[in-house]
């Protein structure tokens, strides 16, 4: 009898031994998919202690408004806080053609009449975690593309890259007063071949995460965090605003004291533009074009396209002059 008990208790030990080495053995579960990266726990603030426990995703209803890529949105700017970032960190954003700003929740429908160009708008809900995710992805690249690293007075750092995709990456903390804490972080996102085993968050940090123009931001339960191109205002032509002549001025008599000009005292048309000048009135004067010669070198004109900023990659449509421009509303639901 005790030997058939001893026999029963060793067999019990030895089951749960089993069951405890399983429980070891067991992987870990995967992050959600989507997600990109947890943050740096090292980088965590003084004042974490307000943030809530758990990972507790927000939800976010976010709205795309499309509009000609010519058309100033600076009124609607107006109507928004972009000094949720300090002077610096605004300047180094402005100078990648990124722009980015919070919205009273109330003025939604004042800022929705100053875009009166929109061409469509469309509204999805997205779950955001405190892991990096893409928000906005741009298509493929077509033009060579680069980043402005510079902060000052630092020397000026500028990095360029083709090929691949552009990407916003975003990541939600919700606060334990109600906002919620969202890191707005651009990517380089460029598939590269590898041996390596990766997870699904390794693939998707792939690429370059521009980590130095990593921005914080908190937003109220009654705010909007807007996201979108920023163009520089255009140059003040030199000359514009000066007053027309006067009507009292004196009408001119037709008496000069310079000497009369005479046909071979005259400057000929190209003197003052440049011997290349084309004459439209004696087109036999210009040297003869191969056409072949004209075709190629207009080609390599259109493809002389100057480096883009993130901006233009991430919150337009394309690289021409009538592509459109992108306005993104983020709105928490929590």
């Amino acid at each position: 009898m005790n030997s058939i008990t001893a026999s029963m208790t060793k067999g019990l030990w030895c089951t749960l031994a089993a069951g405890l080495l399983l429980v070891g053995c067991a992987t870990e579960p995967e992050m959600p998919e989507g997600t990109i990266r947890p943050l740096d726990p090292g980088t965590a603030e003084a004042d974490s202690d307000i943030v809530l426990p758990g990972n507790k995703p927000v939800r976010w209803v976010s709205r795309r408004v499309s509009l000609p890529l010519g058309t100033s949105t600076e009124d609607a700017w107006l109507l928004a806080n972009e000094g949720v970032l300090d002077d610096l960190a605004r300047a180094v954003w402005n100078a990648n053609g990124l722009r980015v700003g919070v919205l009273p929740a109330p003025r939604g429908p004042e800022f929705a009449k100053t875009l009166a160009d929109t061409i469509d708008q469309r509204d999805t809900q997205i779950l955001s975690y405190s892991f990096l995710e893409d928000v906005r992805e741009s298509p493929p690249l077509r033009a060579e593309f680069f980043a402005d690293l510079t902060v000052p007075p630092r020397p000026v750092t500028l990095e360029y890259f083709t090929k691949g995709r552009l990407r916003m990456l975003m990541s939600s903390q919700p606060l334990g007063n109600g906002s919620t804490r969202v890191t707005l972080t651009p990517q380089h996102y460029l598939r590269k071949t590898t041996l390596l085993p990766q997870t699904p968050q390794e693939r998707e940090l792939d690429g370059r995460v521009f980590d130095e123009l990593s921005v914080e931001i908190d937003v109220a339960s009654n705010q909007i965090l807007l996201l979108g191109f920023y163009q520089p205002p255009p140059p003040v032509v030199e000359g514009e605003g000066e007053s027309e002549p006067s009507d009292d001025a004196p009408e001119p008599t037709g008496e000069s004291n310079e000497p009369t000009a005479t046909p071979e005292s005259l400057p000929r048309p190209a003197d003052d533009l440049g011997e290349s000048t084309i004459s439209i009135d004696q087109p036999e004067a210009q040297p003869p074009v191969e056409a072949e010669t004209q075709t190629e070198t207009t080609e390599e004109e259109v493809d002389e396209i100057p480096p883009l900023n993130l901006g233009r990659g991430l919150f337009t449509t394309g690289i021409k002059d009538d592509d459109l421009q992108m306005l993104f509303l983020f709105r928490p639901l929590r």
